[in-house]
């Protein structure tokens, strides 16, 4: 404390220097009063001399103050590294999700550019429809951006912490007492990783489908420049011979319901023979393509896509309950779930479903099912990477019925 009975001290011995301190009650032993200059690492505390002899930490691992200084500081000096690499990390993720909000606002954008142009060529009339569209637009954008800020918010909150962490590891990393530094335990810790959130994105196509829609419901066969453009059409039927013997298709193969009259039909290797289920005849192996389906409101029924591979037997054939199909369902409860894999996910539209579409989108791994009301609410999208043909499929329980109403849309890039 003194700089002239310090120099002269240090003349004479080679002492570790500490901070001052009015009490050395902390550098004693409690129980038997003998200054602490071991560390029992197996219950991380400081020791006297009788401790480690005589005491409940006899037999223990032990090492001197100096020795388990060297290696907690060591250890703090992974940590400190761990968290600034952390932090690093985290600033990052910030940056990229601001980025990806300005880029959703560009695109909301140039969407609400694009329907207000292609509006601007229609008559008065249409001006509701459009304030429908745009209306969809800024609902989504909004709904991104709200999901982006809370997100960016969580970040700069962990950023925050781990800047305090940070400041407290550096602090206690600067002391030379052994005794503060070894007995700190909130600072022994480099484990912030903060999970991995989801950002949501504009759903283009429902955006395009809600523009489609519109429009065609007040005039037919008009061609609009849309993302919605379509390339060509071609109808979607049931293929009869995949049909199990309990579900009865109609003769325009668009139909199929469940009556509980078994029919009588040939034993085809293709047919489902434990579910009641049938397959389309077409099926998508590349483009984007999209298709509509009416369902009944008695029975319980499975509006799916499936590989022609699925079995056709065994409980690895039920739709959803493997990983060659994706279906959205009713279930027992009357509730509405998207099934794959047998990994069961509820869903809970704002209305019961009467009518469903279906966005399929090969390369880019994307099926998204969409409820047809007003206003259009998109239910589900699975995502993955298709590795066979897709074709329509649907499972029917006795009553309930499914109905192809549109032919397929195939959409231009």
């Amino acid at each position: 404390m003194c700089d002239k009975h310090l120099t002269a001290h240090n003349k004479t011995v080679d002492h570790v220097l500490v901070e001052p301190t009015s009490s050395f009650s902390n550098k004693k032993c409690p129980i038997h009063k003998k200054l602490l200059k071991y560390y029992c690492s197996e219950d991380a505390v400081c020791l006297c001399t009788s401790c480690c002899l005589v005491g409940k930490h006899k037999g223990h691992e032990v090492e001197l103050l100096e020795e388990a200084l060297k290696k907690k500081k060591e250890t703090l000096r992974n940590v400190l590294e761990k968290i600034t690499m952390n932090r690093e990390t985290t600033e990052k993720k910030i940056l990229n999700l601001q980025e990806h909000k300005r880029k959703a606002q560009e695109k909301a954008d140039d969407e609400k550019k694009r329907v207000t142009a292609l509006f601007e060529d229609i008559r008065r009339q249409l001006e509701v429809q459009e304030q429908r569209v745009l209306s969809e637009i800024s609902r989504q954008v909004e709904e991104v951006s709200l999901s982006l800020n809370d997100l960016v918010k969580q970040l700069e909150m962990h950023k925050d912490e781990l800047s305090r962490k940070i400041g407290q590891i550096e602090k206690l990393h600067n002391k030379t007492d052994p005794i503060t530094v070894l007995q700190d335990q909130e600072s022994g810790t480099g484990d912030q990783n903060l999970k991995a959130s989801s950002v949501c994105d504009l759903d283009d196509f429902m955006i395009s489908l809600v523009l489609h829609k519109s429009i065609t419901d007040l005039i037919t066969n008009m061609q609009l420049q849309t993302s919605f453009d379509i390339q060509d059409k071609r109808k979607l039927l049931l293929d009869e011979n995949t049909a199990h013997t309990f579900v009865v298709v109609a003769n325009d193969l668009k139909m199929a319901s469940d009556t509980g009259t078994q029919q009588v039909r040939l034993p085809f290797p293709q047919r489902f023979t434990l579910y009641n289920q049938v397959m389309s005849r077409e099926s998508f192996s590349h483009g984007r393509h999209y298709w509509e389906v009416e369902v009944g409101d008695c029975g319980d029924w499975d509006v799916a896509v499936c590989y022609p591979s699925i079995e056709r037997n065994g409980n690895e054939s039920g739709i959803g309950y493997n990983r060659k199909s994706w279906s959205l369902c009713t279930t027992k409860s009357s509730k509405y779930a998207c099934v794959h894999a047998s990994l069961i996910q509820l869903l809970y539209p704002v209305s019961s479903v009467q009518r469903l579409g279906l966005y399929l989108d090969y390369e880019g791994g994307r099926l998204s099912f969409y409820q047809l009301s007003d206003p259009i609410r998109h239910l589900h999208t699975f995502t993955t990477t298709f590795t066979e043909p897709l074709h329509a499929a649907f499972c029917l329980d006795r009553g309930a019925w499914v109905k192809l109403v549109s032919p397929v849309f195939s959409i231009k890039p």
